[in-house]
C-alpha cells in the first residue's frame, strides 16, 4: 500500500513538473513574440516606438527581479519589475485596464503591476497598487525606461 502512495506521489510530483515547464515555456515564447498588431486593435492607435523597443529588446524582457534606478528619488520608489508580462491581447483585456487606456507591462511580484499607456512615448509609468487599485506616478516616462541604470535597493 505505502508503495502505491509512493508511486502516485511520484507520478503526480513529475506530472505537475511537467505541466509547470510547459506553462513556463508557453510563457517565454508569448514574452518572445509581442502581438504589436493586437495591441494596436485593442487600443485603436498605434504602439509607442519606446513600447515596442521594450519589446524588442529580448535581453531586457526575459530579466526578472531588476531593480531600475529612478534618479533623486528614494529607493522604495525604485521601479522593481519581477517579471515583464507579454505584449498579446490576453494581457490587454485580462491586465488592469478598465479606463481602456493603460496596459500591464511588468508586475512587482506582489499583485501589484507597472501600467503605462501603448499609444504614447512620453507616457508616464504609472504603479498600480493591487490592494487599493491607486495608480501612483512614478514620474519615469516610457520613453526614458531603457537608459535607466538598474542597481540593488539593498546595497
Amino acid at each position: 500500500m505505502f508503495r502505491r502512495i509512493r508511486q502516485w506521489r511520484e507520478t503526480r510530483s513529475r506530472e505537475q513538473e511537467e505541466s509547470r515547464r510547459k506553462a513556463q515555456e508557453e510563457f517565454e515564447a508569448n514574452l518572445l513574440s509581442p502581438q504589436f498588431d493586437e495591441i494596436e486593435r485593442a487600443f485603436g492607435k498605434p504602439i509607442s516606438q519606446s513600447l515596442r523597443s521594450l519589446y524588442e529588446n529580448q535581453e531586457e524582457i526575459r530579466k526578472a527581479y531588476v531593480t531600475k534606478i529612478v534618479p533623486g528619488v528614494p529607493e522604495d520608489r525604485w521601479i522593481f519589475i519581477s517579471c515583464y508580462w507579454p505584449l498579446d491581447r490576453a494581457q490587454a483585456e485580462g491586465g488592469w485596464n478598465p479606463d481602456g487606456i493603460h496596459f500591464a507591462f511588468a508586475g512587482d511580484g506582489s499583485g501589484s503591476e507597472w501600467v503605462v499607456d501603448p499609444t504614447e512615448d512620453a507616457a508616464e509609468i504609472k504603479y498600480l497598487e493591487h490592494e487599493t487599485c491607486d495608480l501612483k506616478p512614478t514620474g519615469v516616462k516610457m520613453c526614458e525606461f531603457l537608459s535607466l541604470e538598474e542597481g540593488d535597493p539593498e546595497t
